[in-house]
């Protein structure tokens, strides 16, 4: 009971009669609550306070935590609690039920009763709020104070991530709807919020990179992510971009990394500053979040190879392969980034091609140094080392490991993994011969359950990756689009309605890159009758681009391809491959062969569509 009476007793210190103060100190004094500390360290340390009461809210500091009044500034202490509150802190936190309540001192009430007043609160809010509280305090006295403000951004954006994610819980839900009552309280909430949204970025963006500083920091993604969108709104091009943006695009957490990523790419500074080079990088990697898990596998076994890429695709993943320890390593950095990888511990020393990074498949050799100058060890790269290299990259440091092993040695192979410095990394076995029975549980214990909300995610911020992409002006911006084309030309390949939207930004950004190099696959999306009619007329647009801006004449495949689209029935199709016609660089005999197999014929008033305007009518 003493808990709860605690945080009504600290707001009585608020009261203009000293002689309430005082008996609010003398309480305080007896429950020894930390929580009072603050208020009781701010009246102590107050110069214009009433002595008396200056002399009980020292006793009572003292009776509660050992220490002078004057030891420790106020401010101090309240920053020290709103930090418990805002990272949930058990010791500080008391559950009473469903609500919270916070208590507040109106002084311009009339009676006792009257001034001190209880507002209910969400339960899901209330430590959020007690943290905004503390940082109000120092900053009514410390205006200038960076870490309250940091906070207490950070508090705002909490709150707004709080009522988000139970509102997205509750709609994603196949249970029973909460009662009316508390959907309508959490949607007005959802909207209430909003101002405190509003108001963390009012802060301005020198505060708002102190509460990014401070989620890395804490490694509270959300609250990053919500710093980087609203930087991405403030930020200028005029300005070098903050350290904390940074950090963030080199995080190993994926959300803050591919946010950092789009927030840079949409700030687009005109200055190029430290980590600008990877930011198309992350970009690229973001386009392989499409909800597919993406598995890497590396072994010199070709046998093995072919094993795994035959039942991963028929498993529903996405396999990757490299034959060497250097290859794996560089593999696991490019486009896509890997959600798993599957590591030989039996992975050989070859002597690499250093005119092509790859290994030379003539050979496997255990010593020595190769005659032909051209070839260079892959230098104890055995498969510990592969995982060393691994850990020191931000890109895969948290990426799980499976280490495939023999029967014959399985024991041995797993002792050592369990008992080695990357025990964390290993998160299972796959035991030889390599067959899905043998490790389809495996990869379920490692992957989970994929849901439809991961995916839809996955999918989001690989669409927001491309259509960065295809925003930036090539001609002015500091950053590479054309370091992205692989992963662009990739995600071409992921036939699939639901991406419909991501495949179209990656069209539109092959456009932006422009180089003819795209032009077979883009053709290959335009020549798919399965797919829908706008990725089709996105990807004629796309082509049209390229065409124009390297002065090219059609390939004849994509001559026949636009003929038929002509001779269709699909009206934007047809006006698509004119389109892409009408860019590229043709020869007038062939613009006229065109105009001779397409003739567009109107229809008389009352011949099927009705009557129209002159000129108007259907396309024959």
């Amino acid at each position: 009971m003493s808990e709860q009476v605690t945080m009504p007793v600290i707001q009585i210190l608020h009261a203009q009669d000293p002689e309430l103060r005082r008996t609010a100190a003398i309480i305080l004094g007896h429950l020894k609550d930390t929580r009072a500390l603050p208020a009781l360290a701010k009246v102590a340390q107050d110069p214009n306070e009433d002595r008396i009461v200056v002399r009980y809210a020292e006793e009572a500091i003292v009776n509660t935590s050992g220490q002078e009044a004057l030891s420790v500034d106020f401010k101090v202490h309240y920053l020290r609690t709103a930090r418990m509150y805002y990272h949930h802190d058990p010791a500080i936190l008391v559950r009473i039920g469903q609500d919270e309540v916070v208590w507040e001192w109106v002084e311009q009430e009339g009676n006792l009763a009257q001034k001190l007043q209880a507002r209910a609160v969400p339960a899901y809010l209330y430590n959020e709020i007690e943290a905004e509280r503390c940082c109000w305090a120092v900053l009514s006295s410390d205006p200038r104070n960076v870490q309250a403000w940091a906070l207490l951004v950070s508090s705002n954006f909490a709150q707004v991530i709080e009522t988000d994610k139970i509102l997205e819980a509750v709609h994603m839900s196949d249970a029973e709807q909460p009662p009316a009552s508390e959907m309508e309280m959490l949607e007005r909430n959802e909207e209430i919020l909003r101002k405190a949204e509003a108001m963390a970025r009012s802060a301005g963006v020198e505060v708002v990179y102190e509460a990014l500083d401070l989620a890395i920091k804490d490694r509270r993604s959300l609250v990053a992510v919500q710093c980087i969108k609203a930087l991405e709104e403030m930020e200028s091009r005029y300005n070098d971009p903050g350290k904390a943006l940074i950090s963030a695009l080199h995080t190993s957490d994926k959300r803050m990394r591919y946010n950092a990523a789009l927030a840079l790419a949409h700030i687009d500074p005109l200055r190029s500053y430290a980590g600008a080079k990877d930011v198309v990088p992350t970009l690229e990697a973001a386009l392989g979040e499409s909800g597919t898990r993406s598995i890497l596998v590396i072994t010199d076994e070709q046998d093995a190879r072919n094993a795994f890429q035959t039942q991963l695709e028929q498993m529903g993943y996405a396999p990757y392969f490299a034959d060497t320890g250097w290859d794996g390593v560089e593999r696991a950095h490019r486009f896509p980034s890997q959600d798993l990888i599957v590591l030989d511990p039996r992975l050989g020393v070859h002597p690499i091609d250093v005119r092509t990074g790859t290994a030379d498949p003539r050979m496997m050799m255990e010593g020595g140094q190769p005659d032909d100058p051209t070839k260079s060890y892959e230098k104890g790269i055995y498969y510990v080392r592969v995982l060393e290299m691994l850990e020191r990259d931000y890109r895969t440091k948290n990426v799980p490991v499976v280490l495939l092993v023999d029967p014959a040695n399985q024991e041995s192979v797993r002792a050592a993994a369990e008992g080695g410095k990357h025990h964390e990394r290993i998160k299972g076995f796959i035991s030889r011969p390599i067959a899905r029975e043998n490790y389809a549980d495996v990869l379920q214990q490692v992957f989970g359950a994929l849901s439809e909300d991961n995916k839809m995610k996955a999918s989001a911020i690989a669409t927001e990756a491309a259509a960065a992409l295809a925003g930036l002006d090539v001609d002015h911006s500091i950053y590479k689009v054309d370091e992205a084309m692989k992963g662009l030309l990739e995600v071409l390949d992921k036939n699939a309605p639901e991406l419909d939207a991501l495949r179209t930004h990656a069209l539109e950004a092959l456009a932006n890159v422009g180089h003819p190099q795209a032009i077979p696959s883009i053709l290959r999306v335009f020549q798919d009758q399965a797919s829908s009619v706008p990725l089709r007329v996105a990807a004629a647009e796309s082509m049209g681009v390229i065409y124009q801006k390297n002065k090219l004449t059609p390939e004849p495949d994509a001559i026949e391809a636009f003929q038929n689209a002509l001779a269709s029935n699909v009206t934007e199709l047809q006006i698509a491959a004119a389109h892409a016609l009408g860019r590229a660089r043709v020869e007038p005999g062939m613009r006229w062969n065109y105009y001779q197999r397409n003739p567009v014929r109107v229809e008389p008033a009352g011949a099927g569509g009705g009557e129209g305007e002159e000129g108007e009518g259907k396309d024959d």
